[in-house]
């Protein structure tokens, strides 16, 4: 079959981060002999390189360098291979050179997606930044995408939301991967040397401020006063690691805590776990959560997570003004759930990632 056309997405970083699963599991679930898709990467190298070749598709190398060299270059590839469609993935409005990039080449579809609902990076003055440019970014993108209410709102403004020109893509999962297994619950938590009846606490995310996770070990420590064989999973790297362990160190809590680093099978992690708990700071959506939530987990959310992200019965939200010993409590309120499996209710919710998959080819097909 011919390939009807390619999508150039802009951009990829060397992690393995929100946006990159969002692409990579979007792109294992379209129809690829007819739509290919295409990335540009803003480093030398990244995690996910060795996944998009295996599945055709083509990794563009444009290092910012500087602002005029970084313009240049995406207008020269995006005329080379007479892109017409380029989905753009932001976190904020701070960078808006590839918008203007696309304009100068004259693309016809400019998307504007909407991940997160504060910048990856930097603190007041970024924002400022991001609020300098926002109107730039509105009238340079013809369409809107957004994970959340929330996160359409900081990208585009409550006006677009409010006129409804910003459209939400779930971010969908493989819910099938996902799903409550006993059988790899068993075997992962023997790997992880863990006794029966061991309470594992769990989260999944790179070790940053904007994760919390330093408040995730005082958690740990008022939990352990109610219940003494408590451990705590934190799968990824980053950052912040030394002061998590330095904080844990204070607690005395070092002994519970799990750091595996990077975690390739995430699916398989939590299983192990017996809560899930993730007291971010700010998230456009919370990707980590729905998987968590298909995998029969107890949840518990800080109250800034959009409340798209709540869709099990045993999900809660819960306000970072309640300190960790309130946390504590209503994790205890959950220690005992019984674990079942909620693969319909993901996929009624949306959030089975052939379903936006299916709704983001139809799109783009639309376009080409």
């Amino acid at each position: 079959m011919k390939i009807s056309g390619r999508i150039l997405h802009i951009e990829i970083t060397e992690s393995l981060g929100g946006i990159e699963i969002f692409l990579l599991n979007v792109y294992r679930n379209i129809n690829r002999p007819k739509l290919q898709f295409d990335f540009v990467l803003n480093r030398e190298e990244a995690e996910i390189e060795g996944s998009i070749k295996e599945l055709g598709g083509r990794i563009f190398k444009v290092r910012y360098g500087n602002a005029i060299s970084y313009y240049n270059r995406l207008v020269e590839l995006i005329l080379k291979n007479g892109y017409s469609v380029v989905h753009i993935h932001k976190n904020s409005a701070i960078n808006i050179i590839p918008f203007l990039a696309c304009k100068r080449a004259g693309v016809k579809t400019i998307i504007a997606h909407s991940h997160n609902t504060s910048p990856s990076k930097g603190r007041w003055m970024a924002k400022i930044l991001h609020y300098i440019n926002r109107p730039i970014l509105n009238a340079l993108s013809s369409d809107k995408f957004a994970c959340s209410g929330l996160a359409a709102e900081w990208l585009f403004g409550k006006r677009y939301v409010r006129k409804n020109k910003v459209l939400y893509v779930k971010n969908g999962i493989e819910v099938d991967v996902f799903a409550y297994d006993a059988e790899i619950r068993s075997r992962i938590r023997a790997e992880l040397k863990l006794q029966t009846s061991t309470f594992l606490i769990g989260n999944v995310g790179r070790m940053t401020r904007q994760k919390n996770q330093v408040f995730l070990v005082e958690v740990l420590f008022e939990v352990r006063k109610r219940y003494a064989d408590t451990k705590l999973l934190i799968c990824g790297n980053g950052t912040m690691k030394s002061e998590i362990l330095k904080r844990a160190e204070e607690l005395g809590v070092a002994d519970s805590l799990i750091l595996p680093g990077q975690c390739t099978n995430i699916n398989e992690m939590l299983q192990a776990m017996d809560i899930y708990v993730m007291p971010s700071l700010y998230e456009g959506f919370g990707i980590a959560a729905v998987e968590a939530q298909c995998a029969g987990l107890p949840t518990i959310l800080s109250d800034i997570i959009p409340a798209e992200a709540k869709i099990t019965e045993v999900c809660k939200r819960i306000s970072l003004r309640v300190p960790p010993s309130g946390w504590s409590m209503e994790i205890m309120k959950l220690k005992d759930i019984e674990r079942k499996d909620v693969r319909e209710i993901i996929r009624e919710n949306g959030f089975d990632i052939k379903q936006t998959a299916c709704f983001l080819q139809e799109y783009y097909m639309k376009k080409l």
